[in-house]
């Protein structure tokens, strides 16, 4: 016989009667079969899952509805949506706002020649523009720069930014923007950069806000990026044509943001074609195009009347380069069929005459700029064969073009005043 020690039942077995064990043995089995009957019962009465999820179809669920227990194969929960942050939502370094595929963002409608409707800011605000395709160091860039002016006190305005037509906002770039101070000094200032969809053909961006209206900061990122590589957050927001979104005093030194606007059926043209075909970098420019040739011909006068420098009232100006004079965009090495991708496109030295009516020669390490009325001022786009710019302010430098070819300027770069010829020391560039 077995000895039971972890109840106190099979004591009670050993020294029992013969009968009392019968009766025991009776009791364990009535209680056995009243104990199976009751689970059937409860399984039977019992919703099954498939019911469940059957009822949920037809109204609103509650909760997630829990797999058969039969099921072989484990249920996955997937992971959670994450929400946008509300614009009070306490920030962090690793939030940010929830991406969009491109598969998500809504389908564009053709239109090669959209009109524009709003004004993009208060012109009263704006001392000039820069049109389209303008200087930035030594590179060139699709860009019209809008420079904001001074009230009775001398503030910069806080220009208003509103969009231009109806259109979907597409991406936004939160980065930190390298500037030079009042001082003289290097800051990292916050800045937003924002990509609208127009038309299929018609895309248009504004760099340098400050800040955002509440429904663009709902959807914008957290934090600023230390770059703008890879740092665009895409999202689909529609917006109507006057709608705010946002405010900006420009740079710091120059007060300048920038309106950057691009059609693919539109082509400007340079003076070494091939080149901004075939080079990456460069294909940046190719549908670079004038945003404010695209309102009503009253609207459009309100900006052509604020171009700086010896450009037409009526138009745009187009690309700074003209072939056959030093004007546009100059690089380091000619120009190899099959082109090249490495950053900067080889850019050497850039030649434009600015919107504030200021030439600059502008390379990579220096700058010399003439004013309009200055002796040695003339517009690049009049220089067929050599000028010599002199510098606006102290200390005097100069900066002696001489064009050689249709692809070939030779630059000379030295302190003081302008030599009589062309100095020996010399650097060739190319178209």
């Amino acid at each position: 016989m077995h000895t039971f020690t972890r109840s106190g039942l099979a004591q009670r077995f050993s020294n029992d009667s013969l009968s009392q064990r019968f009766a025991y043995v009776a009791v364990l089995i009535a209680a056995a079969l009243v104990i199976a009957a009751c689970t059937t019962a409860a399984e039977t009465l019992a919703p099954t899952p498939t019911a469940t999820i059957a009822a949920a179809s037809t109204s609103t669920p509650t909760s997630t509805p829990v797999p058969p227990i039969a099921t072989p194969t484990p249920t996955v929960t997937p992971p959670a949506v994450p929400v946008p942050p509300t614009p009070t939502q306490t920030s962090s370094s690793t939030a940010t706002p929830t991406p969009i595929s491109q598969s998500e963002s809504t389908s564009c409608v053709s239109d090669p020649a959209p009109v524009l409707t709003a004004h993009v800011t208060d012109l009263t605000m704006i001392e000039y523009i820069a049109p389209m395709i303008v200087a930035s160091g030594n590179w060139l860039k699709n860009r019209s720069y809008l420079t904001i002016g001074r009230d009775g006190s001398g503030q910069v305005y806080d220009a208003p930014v509103y969009a231009p037509a109806d259109s979907t906002l597409k991406g936004i770039t939160y980065f930190l923007q390298p500037m030079l101070n009042e001082a003289n000094q290097w800051v990292d200032v916050p800045q937003y950069n924002l990509r609208f969809e127009l038309t299929c053909e018609v895309e248009y961006e504004f760099d340098h806000l400050e800040v955002l209206s509440p429904a663009l900061a709902a959807v914008a990122p957290i934090e600023p990026s230390t770059t703008t590589r890879d740092a665009e957050i895409l999202v689909s927001l529609p917006v109507i044509a006057g709608e705010l979104l946002g405010h900006t005093t420009g740079t710091i030194r120059a007060h300048t943001w920038d309106w950057v606007f691009s059609n693919q059926t539109k082509t400007p043209r340079f003076a070494n074609q091939l080149r901004y075909e075939q080079v990456g970098d460069l294909q940046k420019l190719r549908h670079a195009d004038c945003p404010y040739s695209y309102y009503s011909e009253a609207m459009g006068q309100e900006y052509f009347d604020l171009f700086g420098g010896q450009v037409g009232t009526t138009e745009c100006p187009g690309s700074p380069d003209l072939l056959g004079t030093i004007s546009g965009g100059w690089f380091l090495q000619p120009h190899t069929s099959g082109g090249s991708a490495t950053p900067g496109a080889g850019w050497g030295i850039a030649v434009v005459l600015g919107a504030d009516n200021v030439v600059q020669v502008n390379r990579e390490n220096w700058t010399v700029r003439t004013r309009l009325g200055q002796s040695s001022f003339a517009d690049p786009k009049t220089v067929t064969t050599e000028h010599c710019y002199e510098h606006y302010s102290h200390p005097i430098s100069y900066a002696y073009l001489q064009l050689r070819s249709d692809m070939e300027m030779a630059v000379a770069q030295g302190n003081g005043s302008c030599p009589a010829q062309l100095p020996a020391d010399n650097q060739v560039y190319y178209r």
